[in-house]
């Protein structure tokens, strides 16, 4: 089953083609299962913050947008998705996991310096136990957006939980070393804090990179659903007491669930 994400990346949701650079660039930097891609669409329907999708998480996009805008060459994909996927005000956006620039460095070097922002805001989530047991369900199911299908029945694992939960600290530290590195100051954002009141976020999203929100610049996104449900608020019981119980035997987790 496809997911409607899918088709966020086709021509149906291209803004007007345009000549001129982006007059401003700005990166979502995120982890996994924080709310980045409900946060994303929540900035495209505004009509002036972009459509900051995963633009630079080309194994998974080359299928739906980078054969269509690349033909095969990266660089040309690059300029073709900052004329297509600029709002009409200028604004360019796009999101990215801390593995996106590894896969870049890796094996499309060439692309990394034409690829920068202006700004960055880096969402994150406070509750890190719900996060992990999110992460270990969907690697688990395959299942990473409420509309598709799961793959196989989830079952409660405590190592893959915990191996999720470290998987998660180090992407936050990976990322807390790049900003350091490059001296950027991102504005920080909770996926909580965004549920709990959504257009002040938005709000203080567009003051951060200068851009006044317009509401007659506002354009049809499809929304999609949480994924949160009765099962994982029982593993995330489950887990915060199990862990509990292995502190106070001085026993730690061995790992023993691969996630990747």
């Amino acid at each position: 089953m496809a997911s409607i994400i899918n088709s966020f990346y086709s021509s149906k949701f291209d803004f007007p083609r345009r000549m001129e650079e982006p007059r401003i660039r700005y990166m979502i930097a995120s982890i996994p299962r924080s709310g980045s891609t409900l946060f994303a669409l929540r900035l495209w329907r505004t009509g002036v913050l972009g459509a900051p999708m995963e633009y630079i998480n080309l194994p998974n996009m080359k299928h739906h947008i980078v054969d269509r805008l690349g033909r095969g060459n990266n660089v040309s994909y690059w300029n073709e998705i900052l004329r297509v996927r600029t709002s009409p005000n200028g604004v360019f956006g796009f999101k990215s996991f801390v593995p996106n620039f590894t896969f870049l460095g890796n094996n499309c070097e060439e692309l990394l310096p034409y690829i920068y922002s202006d700004h960055v805001i880096y969402l994150t989530r406070d509750d890190r136990i719900a996060q992990a047991v999110s992460y270990a369900r969907a690697h688990q199911t395959s299942s990473w957006f409420a509309d598709v299908r799961e793959a196989s029945p989830p079952e409660y694992n405590f190592n893959v939980i915990a191996a999720a939960e470290r998987l998660i600290a180090m992407q936050d530290a990976d990322w807390g070393r790049l900003f350091n590195e490059t001296g950027v100051l991102p504005l920080r954002v909770s996926y909580e804090s965004f549920c709990s009141d959504s257009s002040a976020v938005i709000s203080q999203v567009a003051n951060f990179i200068g851009v006044e929100i317009d509401v007659e610049a506002q354009i049809w996104i499809p929304d999609i659903e949480r994924q949160s449900d009765d099962l994982s608020l029982e593993w995330i019981e489950r887990y915060n007491s199990e862990k509990d119980a292995r502190a106070k035997e001085g026993a730690t987790a061995d790992y023993a669930g691969h996630i990747c």
